[in-house]
């Protein structure tokens, strides 16, 4: 149950990182600020996969095949999310402000990071 309510908070992180990045499209804050957020936010999302999936023991275990298959499932899910949230973002924009989207991409960052470290520690806590 946890995995699916981590999947589903990275998807609506995803999804409002999206709309962010579409209002930044005439970069005001530098090039391609936007796209670089969702590249970290699927990073941290096949990195939270790989863990999710594979579990502790793999990484403990060093069972590589297994490592790789998961970080091979968690990229190509990360992959279909984000094509997935930048469609629906394009057909419901939010119509954000540059500097509303700027924060919303901030938040999104490091609410993404925050899952990530969050199930990090429950999963090598009870290794």
């Amino acid at each position: 149950m946890r995995l699916v309510i981590v999947a589903l908070a990275f998807g609506v992180l995803i999804f409002f990182a999206s709309n962010a990045a579409l209002g930044l499209e005439p970069p005001p804050q530098g090039p391609g600020i936007g796209r670089l957020s969702l590249l970290m936010l699927a990073t941290l999302q096949a990195l939270t996969g790989v863990i999710a999936i594979g579990g502790t023991a793999c990484c403990i275990e060093r069972r590589w095949g297994t490592i790789i298959g998961c970080a091979t499932a968690s990229v190509a899910v990360s992959a279909v999310t984000i094509v997935a949230a930048m469609h629906l973002a394009s057909k419901f924009p939010l119509h954000l402000s540059p500097d509303g989207a700027a924060l919303l991409l901030a938040i999104a960052r490091f609410a993404g990071a925050g899952l990530l470290v969050r199930h990090a520690y429950d999963a090598f806590r009870y290794a």
